[in-house]
């Protein structure tokens, strides 16, 4: 069992695969799929319609641009470099998942429930992304959110060197929610998001949108 360092002791615990043992497969997520013990490396899959499950495998270089995918659950899965822009992922449930250096501009996704769900490095620009529910961590390390609407249940989500300029926040719930190391200049929403972590210097940064989201007029 491997984890994550996160900050402040805070790990996530990281996919159960061993790399020796998958084997070889192409990119299938076309109707029903069932993918374990796989190595998926590259494949054109864009525009495709699909659900199922991934589990114990490695799914890599896929273009899965404007697919349609879902209900879908990843079980100890590594997605890295998926070309997601445009696509629409329903349902997802997320058991010890990481995704690396994806891009998902445009994409809109709907989590389910997620636990030890690692999402680092990733394009997420002018995304919806929806969260259900969140067991244990939610870790989005280094991600763009320009012009995003992030919504649901935020409790639990950790968010590390993001970018969030004109982000749109409508949280239901966003009690522990850590934005303490990324970038929220811009951001909207900000009122919903009670019970988040913050930094004194970001509260700065955001005051005025603070004000104007609480009805105030700020004058110089």
């Amino acid at each position: 069992m491997e984890f994550r360092e996160l900050t402040e002791g805070r790990s996530i615990q990281r996919p159960s695969i061993d790399r020796d043992e998958l084997s070889a497969e192409p990119a299938d997520f076309k109707g029903e799929f069932d993918c374990e013990y796989s190595l998926v490396d590259a494949g054109e899959q864009a525009g495709v319609t699909g659900e199922g499950s991934v589990a114990h495998s490695v799914v890599r270089r896929v273009d899965l641009s404007g697919s349609y995918l879902g209900p879908v659950t990843l079980t100890d899965t590594t997605l890295e470099d998926v070309d997601l822009s445009n696509a629409s992922v329903q349902q997802l449930t997320v058991r010890r998942a990481e995704l690396l250096r994806c891009r998902a501009i445009g994409l809109q996704l709907s989590i389910e429930q997620a636990s030890d769900l690692y999402v680092a490095d990733c394009r997420l620009d002018f995304a919806v992304i929806h969260i259900d529910k969140v067991k244990g961590i939610a870790a989005f390390v280094g991600c763009s959110f320009r012009e995003t609407v992030i919504s649901g249940f935020l409790s639990g989500v950790v968010f590390l060197d993001c970018d969030f300029a004109d982000t749109e926040f409508t949280a239901a719930n966003a009690k522990g929610c850590d934005l303490r190391m990324s970038r929220l200049a811009g951001a909207r929403g900000l009122l919903g998001l009670r019970g988040a972590l913050i930094t004194a210097e970001q509260a700065a940064s955001v005051a005025d949108q603070l004000a104007i989201e609480a009805g105030l007029t700020v004058c110089d």
